[in-house]
């Protein structure tokens, strides 16, 4: 992927919460109660923020890290690893940080994007963000924000498309594009 730096003051070019899918759940502004049986965290949920405010947050980390992540308790995940690594490793995981998360992360492909909706996260901010990806995140109601939209995202070689990418450019399902993310990563 290619490394951006983080935008300061970038215009806003996209600022999407589309619509829900018919039939699914309206986007919750409070914090869900717990489930029979399951447990959530128990701190103070953080306030209910608007999208600049959310967008605030998330260039805020993006100057500290390559991947930032405010959980719904309202903590910082920071990470310098590429986001798209990060991303499976908690969702591979079973870790609940995307669940209702501001995220922060330098570049957004189609895979970036389908682990994030995977885990629930509120709203993105990608420094550099794929049309695929703005596809995607639109169509499955998640609010997002980029300082540049490009038709693709190019690998760390600049002389192609990025592989996670190129997988997921074709498939047309989350789950088809977590699988195929799963056997990249455990490829390398």
């Amino acid at each position: 992927m290619v490394a951006a730096s983080p935008l300061e003051n970038a215009a806003p070019l996209c600022e999407n919460a589309t619509p829900p899918l018919e039939n699914a759940a309206p986007p919750c502004e409070t914090p869900a109660q717990p489930l029979e049986n399951t447990a959530l965290p128990c701190e103070t949920p953080a306030p209910l923020l608007d999208g600049e405010q959310k967008r605030a947050l998330a260039t805020a980390m993006l100057a500290r890290a390559a991947l930032g992540i405010r959980t719904r308790e309202g903590k910082e995940l920071l990470f310098s690893e590429p986001g798209v690594r990060t991303l499976h490793r908690l969702h591979a995981s079973g870790n609940t940080a995307l669940q209702r998360a501001i995220v922060g992360d330098r570049v957004v492909g189609k895979g970036a994007a389908a682990l994030m909706i995977a885990g629930g996260v509120d709203y993105v901010f990608a420094g550099v963000m794929s049309q695929p990806a703005h596809n995607l995140l639109a169509a499955h109601g998640v609010a997002h924000a980029y300082g540049q939209l490009v038709a693709n995202i190019i690998n760390r070689r600049g002389d192609g498309i990025c592989p996670v990418e190129t997988l997921c450019l074709p498939l047309e399902t989350i789950a088809d594009c977590l699988a195929a993310i799963d056997g990249f990563v455990k490829r390398f």
